[in-house]
C-alpha cells in the first residue's frame, strides 16, 4: 500500500526528460564501447608484435654442421642444443656449454680446449685468460692428423674418415683396411721414419714440417705425445678403462659436433655388450681393465 502511494506521488517524467536520459545513456554506452574497442585493439597489436618477435627469434634444433651466418647470431641463442653426456665409465673428460662455445677439459693432461661455433666470435675474457691450450671454431673446416690407433675407429663410425689427413707413427699398427689403403696410395700422409723409429726428435721435426705445409690441420696428440705445442689437442682415449669411454673421446675429438645419429645408441650398446662378453680379468700394465670393469 505504501509503495503504491509513493508511486502515485512521484510525478511522471516529461517527454523532454526521457529524451535527454535516452541520449545520455546512448552516448555513455557508445563511449564505453569505444574505450573497449581501443583497449582490445591495443591488446591485439601487442600480442601480434610479441608473436612476431617470438616467431622471428632464431631457434637452433641441432648442432650446426657448418658456419652460421653472422646475421643469425644472437647472444641468447644456444648453438649447441645437442649436448655431449659422457658415459658413466668415462673418467678423463668433461664438457661445459655456454651458448656459443664449449670448453673441453682433458683431465689426464690437465688441459682445456675452447671450441666456439663457427660464425661467432670467441669470448674475449676466455681468450685473454690464457687458460686454454687450443681455441678453435667448430665444426672444424680443416683436417686432422691422428697419432694413435684408438683415434681412428670412432672417426670411421662417424663417417669422418675423410677428415684424417695424416697418421703420425708406425703405419703397420693401423688395422683399418680403408685407412691403410689410403696411406698406401698416399691419399693420407704417413709421418714415420722406419730407419730410426724411436728417434723422437726426428719425428718432431717431420711433424713440424708437415704442419708448416698444412696450416689448417689439428693434431690429436696421444697421452705420451707432445700436447704443449700449438695446434695440438690432447686425447687420452687409450687411458680410459672402457671401450665405450674410448668412443666418447672420438665423438669429441673429431671436432664435428655429431652427437646424435640414428645408429649411435646401437653402436654404443654393441660395444658395451662385446666388452661384457670378454674376460673381465684381462688388464693392462696400468692396472686398468681393457674393456668393461665389473669390479675394481
Amino acid at each position: 500500500h505504501q509503495l503504491t502511494s509513493l508511486t502515485k506521488r512521484r510525478p511522471a517524467p516529461s517527454p523532454t526528460c526521457v529524451s535527454q536520459l535516452t541520449k545520455q545513456t546512448y552516448f555513455t554506452n557508445l563511449q564505453n564501447n569505444v574505450r573497449y574497442t581501443i583497449s582490445t585493439m591495443k591488446l591485439s597489436i601487442a600480442i601480434a608484435l610479441l608473436f612476431q618477435f617470438v616467431s622471428s627469434e632464431k631457434v637452433v634444433e641441432t648442432n650446426p654442421q657448418e658456419c652460421i651466418d653472422p646475421a643469425d647470431y644472437a647472444a641468447d641463442t644456444d648453438f649447441f642444443p645437442e649436448k655431449f653426456v659422457p658415459h658413466s665409465t668415462t673418467d678423463l673428460i668433461t664438457v661445459t656449454y655456454h651458448n656459443t662455445y664449449k670448453i673441453i677439459t682433458n683431465k689426464h693432461h690437465e688441459k682445456s680446449y675452447l671450441l666456439y661455433q663457427c660464425g661467432t666470435e670467441p669470448p674475449a675474457a676466455e681468450v685473454e685468460s690464457g687458460n686454454h691450450q687450443l681455441i678453435l671454431s667448430v665444426p672444424h673446416t680443416g683436417k686432422i692428423a691422428v697419432t694413435q690407433t684408438p683415434q681412428i675407429p670412432p672417426m670411421e663410425l662417424l663417417a669422418k674418415r675423410s677428415e684424417i689427413d695424416a697418421y703420425i707413427g708406425n703405419p703397420k699398427l693401423v688395422s683399418s683396411p680403408c685407412l691403410g689403403h689410403l696411406m698406401n696410395d698416399e691419399s693420407v700422409k704417413s709421418i714415420y721414419y722406419p730407419d730410426d723409429p724411436y728417434n723422437r726428435t726426428l719425428l718432431a721435426e717431420g711433424t713440424a714440417a708437415y704442419l708448416a705445409e698444412n696450416p689448417d690441420v689439428i693434431v690429436l696428440a696421444g697421452p705420451t705425445s707432445d700436447t704443449d705445442s700449438e695446434r695440438r689437442m690432447g686425447v687420452a682415449a687409450s687411458q680410459e678403462r672402457t671401450a665405450v669411454a674410448t668412443f666418447d673421446w672420438g665423438r669429441l675429438s673429431c671436432l664435428c659436433d655429431i652427437l646424435v645419429l640414428p645408429y649411435l645408441d646401437m653402436i654404443l650398446s654393441t660395444i658395451f655388450f662385446i666388452c661384457i662378453s670378454l674376460s673381465p680379468h684381462y688388464r693392462t700394465s696400468t692396472d686398468r681393465y681393457v674393456c668393461c670393469p665389473l669390479q675394481r
